[in-house]
């Protein structure tokens, strides 16, 4: 009894290197993709605990929550990165940023297989709603 070899067709053969390279992608993507993301966060680790790097963000989310407030109505007081409200303080630390959210974002957004345009595109617009996330969140914590 002889066996029948049957060949595949080139769009088959076609098909299957397309899947072959696939794979290959997405675990190429995997690896940077958790080396990124790994490396982003421990950017912030070590930049979080540098007063020089993180004051100009911290006095920013201040200033800007102070100006979101007193666009609600709210007589806040900005005092570098202290909050001072009717019965409330709060100071701003680095984890009240939106740095650690958008580090990760940029290593994500960069990991992933599209266009440069197309990357620069996402981070512009995930660090604009990031930011603006954060100040909905803090400003929600001073009511």
């Amino acid at each position: 009894m002889s066996k029948r070899i049957r060949r595949q067709t080139p769009r088959a053969e076609r098909r299957l290197r397309a899947m072959e390279l696939s794979r290959l992608s997405l675990v190429r993507m995997a690896l940077v993709g958790g080396a990124s993301l790994t490396l982003a966060l421990v950017a912030y680790l070590v930049l979080s605990r540098i007063p020089t790097v993180t004051q100009p963000h911290t006095g920013a989310t201040a200033r800007t929550t102070g100006y979101a407030m007193a666009a609600l109505g709210q007589g806040i007081t900005v005092k570098g990165q202290l909050l001072e409200g009717p019965g409330v303080q709060f100071v701003v630390v680095p984890d009240c940023t939106p740095l650690a959210p958008i580090m990760l974002l940029v290593g994500a957004i960069l990991v992933f297989p599209a266009a440069i345009r197309d990357k620069l595109l996402g981070i512009a617009v995930g660090v604009v709603f990031l930011s603006v996330l954060n100040l909905v969140r803090i400003v929600s914590l001073m009511f």
